[in-house]
């Protein structure tokens, strides 16, 4: 699992973004339906830390063990007892004792991400002409598993048991490539914002948001029953059992959005979440959520179930603050 946001290249800004009016004040303010929490890291009780691996500046933190990342590196996940991070032109196995494998060495443009089950690394690489090329890795040793060359810009939503779940816009579609069998299959013809094999869950885009495209929640095993529609939301995350989801605003610039909400599947409000701006946002259970929250000088990894939060990090300084 990368712990980052599955993204669509072929929108130009769709990254997550800041909403405007958001506040980085202290403190609760309530509605009668849900709560905002305004958080301020330095505020917080400090609690356990995070029982996914989630990368916090420079280090993997993993309840009480924290390894330190090679130099401009980034963590994809866990594998086995180790970490696989990427940088540099480099895929690499961490040890907890912080002892490191090259496992590949992929082109400084590919799109990685680590399989959910940490078994394998899914390269993707744009070529010339649009077409892409998706190359499975073992996780462990780096050996190729599976190639496959598509005639249409690709994207990689999910990555879990032997499966894909890739997108194409030309034209829109959301399809399964089983690897080990070499089958494709087609879900939906829409494309893929974000996507969780295991919790069977699927956000797509019913077109391109910047000109009216709208987000359509579904199971991926019956992508046609509708679960929730937003044209001001998208899907970042999906709890493990698939219950719930954090979405952020739908368009996308700058550091990252400023407001991020816990909803149930079928969109009702759990409590949103309002800092100067979020990173990495992911459920550690199904009830509590990760954030990487910064004020303008102060970031910490936070974890909130509904209206109560603490923090699952140290305080450090912000490296983008304003």
């Amino acid at each position: 699992m990368r712990s980052r946001f599955l993204v669509l290249a072929a929108l130009a800004a769709l990254v997550v973004a800041p909403v405007n009016g958001s506040s980085a004040a202290g403190g609760v303010a309530g509605r009668a339906d849900a709560p905002t929490v305004h958080i301020r890291p330095g505020a917080l009780p400090k609690g356990d830390g995070p029982a996914t691996p989630m990368q916090v500046g420079r280090s993997v933190v993993d309840g009480d063990t924290r390894v330190r990342l090679p130099a401009h590196s980034y963590l994809l996940g866990k594998s086995g007892t180790a970490y696989v991070v990427a940088g540099s032109g480099r895929v690499l196995r961490v040890e907890a004792d912080g002892t490191t494998t090259r496992i590949a060495r992929p082109a400084e443009s590919a799109e990685l991400t680590l399989s959910r089950d940490g078994a394998h690394v899914v390269v993707t690489r744009t070529k010339r002409g649009g077409r892409t090329d998706v190359t499975v890795l073992d996780a462990e040793t780096g050996a190729r598993l599976a190639h496959r060359r598509f005639s249409e810009y690709a994207t990689v939503a999910a990555a879990d048991e032997g499966r894909l779940v890739l997108s194409t816009w030309g034209p829109p579609r959301t399809f399964w490539w089983d690897f080990v069998s070499g089958g494709t299959s087609r879900i939906v013809g829409r494309v893929a914002g974000h996507a969780d094999i295991r919790a069977d869950r699927l956000a797509t885009f019913t077109g391109d948001p910047y000109d009216g495209g709208c987000t359509v929640v579904t199971s991926l095993r019956h992508p046609k029953r509708k679960l929730w529609r937003s044209c001001a939301e998208a899907v970042v995350a999906f709890s493990p059992h698939g219950r719930r989801m954090a979405t952020t605003h739908i368009l996308a610039d700058g550091l990252g959005p400023n407001e991020v909400h816990a909803r149930t599947v079928h969109g009702r409000e759990i409590a949103s979440y309002a800092a100067y701006w979020f990173g990495t946002v992911e459920w550690e259970t199904d009830t509590a959520l990760l954030l990487d929250a910064h004020t303008k000088h102060r970031t910490a990894l936070v974890r909130c179930a509904a209206a109560e939060c603490e923090r699952a990090s140290a305080v450090r300084r912000s490296s983008a603050g304003g």
